[in-house]
């Protein structure tokens, strides 16, 4: 199953939740905790139910705690990553 990322163009394996609208966000013990969402693909609005934490006393990397659960979605995924990513 493929998990919701933004490709970085200069590290292809930095991990980042994708861009989304109307997510869950709280912090606790210097922890950004980031639960999902809706996101739009064409002409689709999909609600996400995956989960990132951010460690902000370094704010070097996301960490995916909860992939996407839906496996259906993964192929609409492939087609929002296909369509943000230019090179």
């Amino acid at each position: 199953m493929q998990v919701p990322l933004e490709i970085d163009r200069h590290n292809l394996e930095t991990i980042k939740p994708c861009g989304r609208i109307n997510a869950c966000m709280t912090v606790g013990r210097d922890t950004l905790y980031l639960y999902g969402g809706r996101m739009e693909v064409k002409d689709r609005e999909i609600t996400l139910d995956d989960l990132y934490t951010l460690n902000l006393s370094k704010l070097d990397e996301w960490k995916c705690i909860l992939p996407v659960f839906d496996v259906s979605l993964s192929k609409l995924f492939t087609v929002y990553l296909l369509s943000t990513y230019h090179t």
